[in-house]
């Protein structure tokens, strides 16, 4: 599948990327990865991470200790091609709790964005946040980050920032059409 762009006609804001990839293998400035609050291994593109960054990556989570839902932190990336890792602690999708679980996970995407801005990020690789162990559908998180990062981007004051270049990797093929066609609703 050809990568799909948006926004690079747009002066003031960074270029979207939605393609299907594997995230630790991206050269870029920082990557995204879901956590749990107590920075354990959560599984999936987390722990893919931690196997390609190394044993130091543990280390400087182990020192960081802790991470409020809906935040996020930062570290080195180590031996993966990115420059930083920003871990942000994701809500475990409970249906009860719909609306609270989306808001959580909206935080995540905006606290890291931010947090990239902070570090001078110029490229940031998402993953499709909390749609593995932490239970988020696709279709759920295609919606929430097309929105967050179009209302995100928005803001007058992130116009001409050091962001460039935003990826969305998803990891399979056949998850990509929802992002496809929310991100198309959004930016288009």
């Amino acid at each position: 599948m050809k990568p799909l762009v948006f926004w690079a006609q747009h002066q003031h804001w960074p270029t979207i990327h939605l393609e299907v990839g594997d995230i630790t293998t991206y050269t870029c400035d920082a990557v995204v990865t879901g956590i749990r609050p107590d920075l354990l291994l959560s599984g999936g593109v987390n722990t893919a991470i931690h196997r390609a960054a190394g044993a130091q990556l543990a280390q400087a989570i182990n020192q960081i200790g802790h991470c409020p839902l809906g935040q996020a932190v930062i570290s080195q990336g180590y031996n993966l091609p990115a420059k930083y890792v920003i871990h942000t602690a994701c809500p475990v999708y409970d249906a009860q709790k719909k609306d609270q679980s989306l808001q959580i996970l909206g935080q995540c995407y905006l606290n890291s964005l931010n947090l990239a801005l902070k570090s001078g990020v110029a490229n940031l690789v998402f993953p499709a946040l909390a749609t593995g162990v932490f239970g988020f559908s696709h279709q759920l998180s295609a919606v929430l980050v097309a929105r967050t990062m179009r209302n995100f981007l928005l803001e007058p004051a992130r116009y001409n920032s050091s962001l460039k270049d935003i990826y969305l990797v998803i990891y399979h093929q056949n998850s990509i059409e929802p992002y496809e066609q929310s991100f198309k609703e959004s930016f288009v």
